[in-house]
């Protein structure tokens, strides 16, 4: 993961390099600002291996489309995303659901190639790392009696991240709708410290878009 993420960034800076040298041999392209936002799925991977439910949250966020070649695009974003997990048990021999809420802004910067359009339909396939930091992290814990929501420690405030996905553009006369799907792996575990365990975030969201102007 640790490779990828280095070759990622090394490939967005030679298409960078390699589109701003043929910038004279092309069509002029625009800059594109938009918005995202949608559901997403989040649960942990890793030792010891527990049974996870999903957390189904949110993610929403602005974005920065900057063509640097024919069919493709830097792609910048700023996120606000929700991961964690769920999981049951007992406490107090009373069946317990506990909610682990980890929630982030997220910086990608990914590398997106658009594919041969299909009528008004534009395939879209992006990829690339991501910086997390902190927004709040908590857990809550809910039973027939109570229902508690603590803040937790121990957790690392930053994370890297690597970005993987798909998606589709709708141009229309007043801008592009987009709808995509995309995976978000931690490259390193979430405890600050060597607890034993080896617990990452993975996160899946399906997110619907818009900028202004065709893409």
């Amino acid at each position: 993961m640790k490779a990828m993420f280095t070759g990622t960034i090394l490939i967005c800076i030679l298409v960078a390099i390699s589109g701003e040298a043929g910038a004279d041999n092309r069509p002029q392209s625009r800059i594109h600002v938009g918005a995202k936002g949608g559901v997403s799925f989040a649960t942990l991977s890793g030792d010891p291996y527990t049974a996870y439910d999903a957390r189904i949250g949110f993610s929403a966020g602005v974005f920065v489309s900057i063509p640097v070649a024919r069919n493709v695009s830097i792609q910048p974003e700023i996120l606000y995303r929700q991961k964690g997990a769920k999981t049951s048990g007992y406490c107090n021999d009373l069946p317990t659901n506990w909610t682990l809420k980890l929630d982030y802004v997220e910086v990608p910067v990914l590398l997106s190639v658009t594919m041969s359009t299909a009528g008004n339909v534009t395939p879209r396939l992006f990829l690339g790392p991501a910086v997390a930091f902190k927004a709040s992290f908590r857990q809550e814990a809910k039973n027939q009696n109570a229902a508690v929501s603590v803040d937790i420690r121990g957790i690392r405030t930053q994370e890297l991240c690597f970005v993987v996905g798909a998606g589709m553009d709708f141009p229309f006369s007043s801008g592009t709708l987009s709808i995509e799907a995309c995976m978000t792996p931690s490259l390193k575990s979430i405890h600050e410290n060597d607890l034993g365990a080896d617990l990452k975030n993975i996160g899946y969201s399906l997110l619907l878009g818009f900028s202004p102007g065709r893409r």
